[in-house]
């Protein structure tokens, strides 16, 4: 899709909203209107003409969405231009902002739609300015963490849980009420009803240098609040990697909430004080960063994690309401008392954020640690049996019964999982991710998918899965991009959401908002070159760019590459070069590759071939094959009758 626009009047729309005598201030900036200069602590920040240009449109409408269109028209008046000079331009405003100290992300994608400015704003009239010197403050730069959570004692979440309820009631009527009077709040940040962050507690214990033990509580507490609210469907929850970006930054409160579009914002520390220990929480308004309450507990902890859940529970029981008996069954399960397993399951979490073959093996070694330390740990179940999938599907190596070992294996740590944890919605999206992967109950996969999102209806995780199951098994676009679009809207500071998202807008066929996509997740945080790599290629390909694909795969022997080159090249004429690269890539897997050599010879017109390679992948029961519906170069086998056959036997929807 191209947006093409033409202003009517620049200069009009170019002297800005409000009256040229006033300043917009935001986060040690000054943006002057009437020399058209924006000035950090008091130091010059040099903007093209057309940066300022954008950088005021968006400022003068903080908070409101500024939809693309607008920006192309306004902007480049004078004359006729796409999307592209829009993004190129966005990405130069933001690397000018970024040298100047601020946070790159204070301008956010909307993908398919536009950008909005998000740091709270103030206008100040310029006769009511005087020059000082500007705070030493640094401006706040999330950075992504690791994967880390925490699961505490069943019993200790039940109360948690309980309260999780009461908070979505208490909620419902902070969102409602109206700013203390004379507090002034911006219109125009509209965050959803009843939205909330819960933001990584400060370890106070450590600040003063004597107990950094305390680190599993300052993360372990709000991980667990956020999984519990998660579960219920009337709260929009932020995720908890977006949420943790902000860990040790030195943000304001409506810089978080904006960043992260929650009405409401719940932050805390705890410290050991004479052997007991004291958990401060603080409930904030996004919009004004005014205090809603805060609350002081003391307790005396038995051990670490025991401690953690009681505390835990009695922040949430503080909060008036009432809770039905299925919802605390749904809330409690999954977690272990056992301090050493805890230890091997973040050790496990740490190699999945690796995403790579290798780093998944040594994960689920790590998870076989933390079962074998509790054998009723459900979530070390069900991450081996993730670890297990993302194996078998990466597998590189040239045993094709490889990938069918590891799979069965995950299944029936799935099922184990679900078993212990019957109300753990993760536990059914994993079992119904496993199943949907073997190609061995279809209709199952759907009912655990259905089951999960009913569980967990705001985890970003699970919805992405979902959405691909949608997407996969029954060619239902609409519903992955909206899955992957919810999941972005949850977790809209992890790149890997707009990975996900990205792929599933190039399978609907929308490329442009897929390339949109890939550029703000690198934006956010660069991944491995060698992912960002494949991500770009993978849309490339299906845009049907062989040029910009062949020129970004050049040089690589990963299989993804060589599968890249043995279609670009192909397009491009350079047959040679593509029966080289198919070499190179049948010597790599052998008969492990038999569903990408059916895309490749399918792709070069060789049908007989194709399908011969087709059989042999069913034969191995490659888990690629859950793909060949919406596999375009696939697309020319769909007539045949060997491939309505094949489509039959694997059990797909006609």
């Amino acid at each position: 899709m191209t947006g093409v626009g033409r202003a009517k009047d620049k200069g009009a729309v170019m002297d800005g909203a409000q009256s040229p005598g006033s300043y917009y201030l935001f986060e040690f900036c000054r943006l002057d209107t009437v020399s058209r200069t924006l000035t950090r602590r008091g130091v010059r920040v040099p903007l093209p003409a057309r940066l300022f240009d954008i950088l005021l449109l968006l400022v003068e409408n903080n908070g409101r969405l500024v939809l693309r269109q607008e920006l192309l028209e306004t902007v480049w008046s004078e004359r006729t231009v796409d999307d592209g000079n829009l993004q190129r331009a966005i990405s130069s405003l933001r690397a000018a902002l970024k040298e100047a100290g601020l946070d790159e992300t204070c301008i956010v994608t909307v993908p398919r739609r536009g950008y909005r400015f998000g740091m709270p704003v103030t206008i100040e009239p310029r006769e009511s300015h005087r020059e000082k010197p500007w705070p030493d403050t640094p401006a706040a730069v999330p950075a992504e963490p690791p994967p880390r959570v925490l699961h505490l004692p069943n019993t200790a979440i039940a109360g948690m849980a309980a309260a999780a309820v009461l908070l979505t009631l208490m909620l419902w009527r902070l969102t409602a009420q109206s700013p203390p009077a004379g507090v002034a709040t911006q219109a125009a940040f509209s965050p959803p009803p009843r939205s909330i962050a819960v933001l990584p507690f400060r370890n106070a214990g450590q600040e003063a240098g004597s107990d950094p033990s305390l680190d599993y509580l300052a993360d372990g507490i709000p991980e667990e609040l956020i999984d519990a609210l998660g579960r219920i469907d009337s709260l929009h929850v932020a995720a908890r990697m977006s949420a943790f970006s902000f860990k040790g930054q030195p943000a304001t409160i409506q810089t978080i909430a904006r960043a992260l579009d929650v009405g409401v914002v719940l932050e805390g520390s705890v410290q050991r004080r004479g052997g007991r220990l004291r958990l401060t929480a603080q409930l904030n308004d996004g919009r004004t960063g005014f205090q809603i309450w805060s609350r002081t507990y003391d307790r005396d902890p038995h051990d670490v994690l025991t401690a953690e859940g009681e505390i835990a529970a009695e922040i949430v029981t503080s909060l008036t309401g009432d809770l039905r008996g299925d919802q605390l069954a749904r809330l409690g399960q999954g977690g272990t008392p056992n301090a050493r397993a805890f230890d091997a399951y973040l050790t496990g979490m740490a190699q999945m954020g690796l995403a790579n073959e290798d780093a998944y093996r040594r994960a689920a070694a790590a998870f076989t640690d933390a079962a074998t330390l509790d054998p009723n740990y459900a979530e070390a179940f069900v991450q081996r049996a993730m670890a297990r999938t993302y194996g078998a599907l990466t597998d590189s190596s040239p045993d094709p019964a490889a990938a069918g070992r590891l799979l069965d294996l995950a299944l029936h740590d799935a099922e184990h999982a679900v078993a212990l944890a019957p109300a753990l919605g993760q536990a059914h999206a994993t079992l119904g991710y496993v199943l949907k992967s073997r190609l061995s109950d279809l209709p199952r996969a759907g009912h655990e998918y259905d089951q999960a999102v009913a569980l967990a209806p705001n985890d970003a995780a699970t919805l992405m899965m979902y959405g691909f199951f949608k997407l996969e098994i029954w060619g239902d676009a609409a519903s992955a991009v909206a899955a992957a679009r919810h999941a972005a809207e949850l977790d809209p500071l992890r790149p890997m959401s707009y990975r996900f998202l990205a792929e599933a807008l190039s399978y609907a066929g929308r490329f442009s908002e897929a390339m949109e996509a890939l550029e703000h997740a690198r934006h956010l945080q660069p991944a491995d070159p060698d992912q960002d790599r494949i991500y770009l290629a993978q849309v490339q390909i299906a845009e049907g760019d062989a040029a910009a694909a062949e020129q970004t795969c050049r040089g690589h022997e990963h299989y993804r590459d060589l599968t890249c080159l043995a279609w670009a090249d192909h397009v491009l004429g350079q047959q040679p070069a593509a029966e080289a690269a198919l070499s190179r890539l049948q010597a790599a897997l052998g008969d492990n590759g038999a569903y990408l050599y059916a895309g490749i010879c399918a792709s070069w017109g060789r049908q007989a071939a194709a399908l011969r390679w087709l059989q042999k992948a069913y034969e191995l029961h490659d888990p690629g094959l859950v793909s060949i519906r919406i596999n375009p170069w696939l697309m020319p086998l769909h007539g045949t009758s060997e491939y309505k056959d094949l489509i039959a036997k694997l059990g797909l929807p006609a």
